[in-house]
């Protein structure tokens, strides 16, 4: 594992981008073109690794971050997600902040049809959280509903 203290003995192009990564985390989303084929795809993206700070008492927030979403043309590259998902690991936040701030980022760079975000909070004080927000033009759908296109048909 390379961290803060031992990057600086790595050399070259493969130092620097261990450098840029791990100290300049890039907060943006990079949007990448899908083809046609996989217009209207649900696409599930998962993760267990986003964490942020609790406003109150400092200690970090885990999360399982589940996105779900129907592809209008564009997807996250899911290395500029996991990075977007990196810089809140110092920010203070609230659980029902943090989930519209990701659906939002994510409907701005994939104009989504339709996208659910959701945060699974690890137990705390014996509390379970759990946080939903959703985005896109048909926020009426979701894939409990069953296949997106016959979705839309009844909806004309």
């Amino acid at each position: 594992m390379i961290s803060r203290t031992n990057v600086d003995g790595i050399k070259g192009a493969v130092g620097e981008a261990f450098r840029k990564a791990i100290t300049e985390y890039d907060h943006e989303i990079i949007a990448i073109p899908v083809g046609d084929i996989h217009a209207h795809d649900l696409v599930v993206y998962e993760t267990n690794e986003l964490i942020a700070v609790c406003p109150l008492t400092g200690l970090p927030d885990i999360y399982k971050c589940v996105v779900e979403a129907i592809v209008n043309g564009m997807v996250p590259e899911l290395k500029t997600l996991k990075f977007y998902y990196m810089s809140f690991k110092d920010v203070g936040i609230l659980h029902e902040d943090l989930v519209a701030q990701v659906a939002d980022a994510l409907q701005e760079k994939c104009d989504f049809m339709w996208c659910r975000v959701t945060l699974d909070t690890n137990i705390r004080g014996g509390i379970s959280t759990l946080t939903q927000a959703t985005r896109g033009r048909f926020l009426a759908y979701a894939p409990e509903r069953g296949n997106f296109n016959a979705w839309l048909a009844t909806q004309r």
